[in-house]
């Protein structure tokens, strides 16, 4: 039988490598900032975890704020930085901006749609 997770499943485990990858390549940078964006983040990786091994945490209302608390932050603050560090339109940036979409879906999902 074909695991319909499967995607979300490899995705989890890439995101958090790739995250890890970021964070160990930038410890220098590793401010007060970075360190409050890596917390308020930290629940999303929680959420991928929940839709793709069809876990339950907390409440679907909690999962609705945050999502919509999470996808502000992240435009907010990843904007912001793209801007003063003079980054805006590189390709790394696309391609982080892009790595994100999937999240955002598993996010949606897993707080809107998830009958679990």
């Amino acid at each position: 039988m074909k695991d319909k997770y499967l995607f979300w499943k490899i995705y989890f485990f890439l995101f958090i490598f790739i995250g890890l990858i970021g964070y160990i390549t930038e410890i220098n940078k590793l401010t007060t900032p970075y360190l409050i964006d890596l917390l308020i983040s930290l629940p999303s990786l929680v959420a991928l975890y929940g839709y793709a091994y069809k876990k339950k945490f907390l409440n679907k209302i909690f999962w609705k704020v945050y999502f919509v608390g999470f996808l502000i932050w992240h435009i907010i603050v990843n904007w912001t930085s793209l801007i003063i560090e003079s980054k805006k339109g590189s390709i790394e940036s696309q391609l982080a901006e892009i790595i994100f979409i999937p999240l955002f879906v598993a996010m949606y999902l897993y707080g809107f749609k998830n009958s679990k």
